[in-house]
Parts: C-alpha cells; structure tokens; sequence
C-alpha cells in the first residue's frame, strides 16, 4: 500500500511539475494503511486486493481537473475522500469527467458509485 501511495504522489507531482519535498504520508495526510482501510471500507461485492487489476483507484474530482482549477496540493488531490474504488472499464469511460458527471452520463452505473457522491 505504501507504493500505491508513492505512485499517487509521484504522477500529482508529475503533473503539477513540483517536487517532493517531504515524506508521502506527510505531503498526502495519511499512510498505507489508511488507504488501504478507506478503500476496503468501499469496495463493490467481489471487489478485493486479488483482483485489484480488474478496479482501479479513482478520484472522484480528477487530477486533471484539480490542476484546471489551480489546485496543486497533493493532499487535497489525493484526498481519501477523493478515492473510490472503481471498476477498471468504468473508470476507463470516466476519463476527467468528475463522478458526478459520469454518473449522467451512464445512468445505470447509479446503483453501484451513487453512494460516494
């Protein structure tokens, strides 16, 4: 878990061109663990870490979008409130649209990422 956390802040650095200039758990307000217990706490039915290449992590508000806005903090990018887990295919059709907005656009996927709107 700590390298999932390491990898999401490595790509917000990336895309906001900044640095590193701390420890991952202090520049994303949490730990491995944390994540770990936050997305466990969310998963669909038959969602676990043996099929994790079937779901990916997804931010709610994309990257892409927080940058749009100005926001460059990894902390608020990488939010646990931020970060659902979602089915790989869905989180493809997704793309930079914010839940919300895929949740207009794909109806039937109300039923199972309703609840983290």
């Amino acid at each position: 878990m700590e390298e999932m956390c390491r990898n999401m802040l490595q790509r917000t650095l990336k895309a906001t061109k900044m640095s590193k200039t701390s420890k991952t758990y202090k520049a994303l307000g949490y730990n491995g663990e944390d994540l770990l217990t936050h997305l466990e706490a969310l998963f669909q039915p038959s969602m676990t870490w043996y099929n994790q290449h079937l779901w990916h992590i997804d931010h709610s508000y994309p990257v892409s979008r927080y940058i749009k806005d100005g926001e460059a903090d990894p902390a608020v990018i990488n939010a646990l409130s931020n970060l659902i887990p979602m089915w790989a295919d869905d989180n493809m059709a997704k793309g930079d649209m914010t839940l919300e907005e895929y949740l207009k656009e794909f109806p039937d996927k109300l039923a199972l990422y309703g609840k983290f709107l």
